[in-house]
């Protein structure tokens, strides 16, 4: 029995610290160990899962995701979150909209301490062309510490997961005054991706202590049928290094999700912008077309990308003198 016990330690322990091949040094691809790990995180989610919901305690902000609510109340979710004191701490709000006719809003606001605003705004109408902000493509913006408002760009939840506005408190040349609402459930990345999905992702990967800290990079997402049933995505057929890894993203692919969904894609207009105080992120925000097994619908497919280029001085020579001494991370 000891022996038996030692064995599944240092098969564990083996498991664990095996350092996985990666393509172009990015991305990991199953070893010897990839069917062990997965079980393995599969029960562990399971688990959590079944714990959390024996459990009456309220949600909180330690020990969450993996099965696990970081909130229990709905209206505790869809508001400000307290920032922790590192730097790069981010509480967000994203939402889009497109239609048949061509017009496509994006929008969002990402608090960071010290009342730090990454915020973007796109609009785009067919008859004028492609409208955003007259900062863009940097997204440094600086506001409140309190709410998702900076620099004339403000969006005020109003009813969790159903209602959120867009309320301008600055008038420009274009006051966009929008209201997004909602009759689909929400979903919540704590507790409904798939954890098979979960588990096949993370086998991928080295495990470590600072892994769980720095996790990213996930196949995981949900899609809502037209009766408004809630699906969550298992698998995705889309091997990043075949698209777009150069730096230029397709702008007519294709790909499958769950074994039963097929997607293509045809892309419109795709803008860019950075994120950081060094740009240490480049998205492009691609404002496209969809067939979903042959339906068709209109969205955004956005591609994040490494940017080693540095944030032109011409942009962070407007920053507030404050922002001098500020620890950025």
């Amino acid at each position: 029995m000891a022996v038996g016990l030692l064995l599944s330690f240092l098969m564990v322990r083996r498991s664990i610290s095996f350092k996985p091949q990666k393509i172009f040094g990015i991305y990991s691809v199953p070893k010897w160990n990839y069917y062990f790990k997965v079980i393995f995180f599969y029960l562990l989610v399971q688990l959590r899962k079944r714990q959390s919901k024996k459990s009456t305690k309220k949600g909180s902000d330690s020990g969450h995701g993996y099965g696990v609510k970081s909130r229990s109340d709905v209206q505790e979710m869809e508001r400000p979150q307290s920032l922790s004191e590192h730097p790069k701490a981010i509480d967000a709000v994203y939402f889009n909209a497109g239609n048949r006719d061509g017009y496509y809003m994006v929008m969002a606001t990402a608090r960071r301490p010290k009342g730090v605003i990454n915020g973007l705004l796109y609009l785009r109408i067919p008859e004028i062309g492609l409208l955003d902000l007259p900062r863009m493509p940097d997204t440094l913006l600086f506001g409140s510490e309190e709410n998702f408002s900076a620099e004339g760009l403000s969006a005020t939840p109003q009813e969790p997961m159903k209602s959120l506005c867009r309320d301008p408190s600055k008038s420009f040349d274009v006051v966009l005054d929008a209201l997004w609402t909602s009759n689909l459930d929400y979903f919540d990345f704590d507790t409904d991706m798939s954890p098979w999905a979960l588990s096949k992702t993370m086998a991928k990967e080295q495990w470590s202590r600072q892994y769980f800290k720095d996790l990213q990079r996930l196949e995981l997402g949900y899609v809502f049928t037209p009766s408004g049933e809630k699906l969550t995505v298992s698998s995705v057929n889309l091997p990043l290094w075949q698209h777009g890894e150069g730096g230029i993203p397709p702008t007519d692919y294709a790909f499958s999700f769950n074994a039963d969904f097929f997607v293509e894609v045809q892309i419109e207009e795709s803008p860019e912008f950075y994120i950081g105080w060094e740009w240490e992120t480049r998205v492009v925000e691609r404002m496209a077309t969809f067939r979903v097994n042959g339906v068709k619908g209109w969205g955004i497919a956005e591609w994040n990308y490494r940017h080693q280029g540095g944030r032109p001085e011409t942009y962070a020579s407007k920053d507030p003198e404050w922002t001098l001494s500020l620890n950025k991370g």
